[in-house]
């Protein structure tokens, strides 16, 4: 059948044909009125007048609108060969919808993380077991996918290819936020994962990194870019450059600097990647750019989803919940999706919750006036003193160390370890036989509380965390990895071939599933 119908149109020339073949409709010569036929098949008036001039084309039926239709001579043969051809025709597109869905979930699975970089895909054969397909649509999705760059043929076996752009353009700029020299702000180790795993991804593809700070002068209510060692800058885009990454990193940006960042980036018409790692934003005018993908990662309920299907699986049916950072997003929808996973198997007070909502300003511990916790003054003479013995060479940059790491490292962690301790005693009273902490900060205090109290981990208690950071595996603790490094290949992905994705839709944004790494402190 040549003409290109709707759902509808198909279904209501189904239902004129079968009525034609199984009722003898060709002996009665007039068909029922339009508006009866809408109601029998179940179609739109709209839609059955256009399959009844698909039918009158192909000599079924006769008449005009306005007016009974009815059946055309030899139309009882005209219809048995019409109902050969829609099922030749539904076959057809059977099959190629077939492949079509192999090479989406295909793509999914090559862009996040489905399959090792390091070694060739599985065979053709073994593929096949895994995506319940025969081997004509799997070849050709493979093949597909072979275009487009995502896979390379090596020795008859299928690789992953390396993400490369053309030699013309050959640089990516990333920019996130900074301090007003351009130095990038450490942020947590999942900012620092992610910039690391970029950096090494674009090494690998041959394409040069350049990184660009993002900074709020709050005092002038200003936003500019800057670099280290160079400070403020203008950013200007060059031929070689074929797209831009930017990374939302805290709330502050949300305070105008996002929608600046955002003007800036797409004046340039070249691919934008947007990474959400705070939560807390929407830019409706995001999804309406072609050129404008937008990801997020560790902030939706999906990784307190995973987590807590495996710490079902081991058995464990109450738990507890900690979380001195619960005005953040993401704290948030991690409890949210270990609520859902417990209340659908049955245990809707399985997580009990241990948050603090208004966290205090750790950051201003140093400059309270008086605080009956420590005496800084007493500090300050000491080292006053002390200074008085050393060159003058040296005394500028001890200041500097001084006056930056008491007051804005060690006393705020000093500060956070007390905070820590009052919500764990409040934990240790809920006999929960697993503690679920926020984040790996959080757990490894935990773990430190355990241990003092006596408390066996993971005989007696278990302890997970979120992260997966270099503390954790030192620690042995079981956390939640992000997967940052699939989440880098799927944005480099989009920079380097926007065009693979100028038709996709982008409804939400682009998430990469992770995984719970199990290790000695969950039972």
């Amino acid at each position: 059948m040549q003409e290109r119908t709707g759902t509808a149109v198909k279904r209501a020339i189904q239902y004129i044909d079968r009525l034609v073949l199984d009722q003898g409709m060709e002996k009665e010569k007039v068909l029922p009125p339009v508006a009866a036929l809408c109601q029998r098949a179940g179609v739109s008036y709209q839609s059955m007048i256009r399959a009844l001039s698909v039918l009158k084309r192909r000599g079924i039926v006769e008449g005009k609108q306005g007016r009974r239709y009815s059946v055309a001579p030899c139309a009882h043969e005209r219809c048995a060969e019409l109902a050969e051809e829609l099922s030749s025709n539904e076959s057809k597109r059977s099959a190629e919808y077939a492949w079509v869905m192999l090479a989406r979930k295909l793509r999914l699975d090559l862009l996040t993380g489905g399959f090792s970089r390091k070694r060739p895909l599985p065979s053709i054969k073994e593929l096949a077991v895994r995506y319940g397909s025969s081997y004509r649509p799997l070849k050709k999705a493979l093949e597909k996918l072979r275009e487009e760059g995502l896979l390379d043929m090596h020795k008859r076996t299928y690789r992953m290819g390396v993400i490369a752009a053309s030699r013309s353009r050959t640089k990516v700029v990333f920019v996130t936020q900074s301090a007003a020299d351009g130095a990038l702000l450490s942020g947590g180790i999942l900012n620092q994962d992610f910039i690391r795993a970029l950096s090494d991804e674009c090494s690998r593809a041959g394409i040069e990194l350049e990184i660009i700070g993002e900074y709020h002068d709050k005092e002038h209510g200003t936003y500019y870019f800057a670099q280290p060692g160079e400070g403020r800058i203008r950013l200007r885009d060059t031929e070689d450059t074929i797209g831009y990454i930017f990374m939302v990193t805290a709330p502050p940006l949300l305070e105008g600097a996002m929608d600046w960042v955002w003007r800036e980036l797409t004046a340039f018409r070249k691919p934008l990647a947007v990474l959400d790692v705070c939560g807390g934003w929407r830019l409706p005018s995001l999804t309406r750019e072609p050129l404008v993908h937008n990801y997020s990662m560790a902030i939706s309920s999906l990784t307190g989803k995973r987590a807590a299907q495996r710490i079902i699986y081991r058995g464990h049916k109450r738990i507890a919940y900690i979380s001195p950072f619960h005005d953040s997003v993401w704290s948030h929808n991690r409890l949210e999706g270990l609520r859902e996973i417990y209340a659908a198997a049955g245990l809707p007070d399985g997580v009990q919750t241990f948050v603090d909502e208004n966290p205090p300003d750790i950051h201003k511990f140093y400059f309270q006036p008086a605080h009956a916790r420590c005496d800084i003054k007493t500090l300050q003479v000491s080292y006053d003193r002390w200074k008085k013995q050393l060159p003058d060479i040296y005394t500028a940059e001890l200041d500097s160390l001084f006056y930056s790491h008491i007051p804005l490292i060690i006393m705020p962690e000093a500060e956070f370890k007390l905070q820590m301790q009052t919500l764990f005693g409040r934990v240790a009273a809920a006999d929960c036989s697993a503690w679920i902490a926020c984040n790996d900060r959080v757990a490894l205090e935990a773990l430190t509380f355990a241990r003092e109290c006596g408390i066996a981990v993971p005989q007696e208690l278990s302890v997970v965390g979120f992260d997966d950071s270099p503390q954790a595996l030192a620690a042995n603790l079981t956390s939640y990895n992000f997967n940052v490094r699939a989440m880098v290949h799927a944005m480099l992905d989009f920079v380097a071939r926007p065009n693979a994705y100028r038709h996709t839709k982008q409804r939400r944004p682009f998430e990469v599933e992770g995984m719970l790494v199990e290790r000695k402190t969950l039972r």
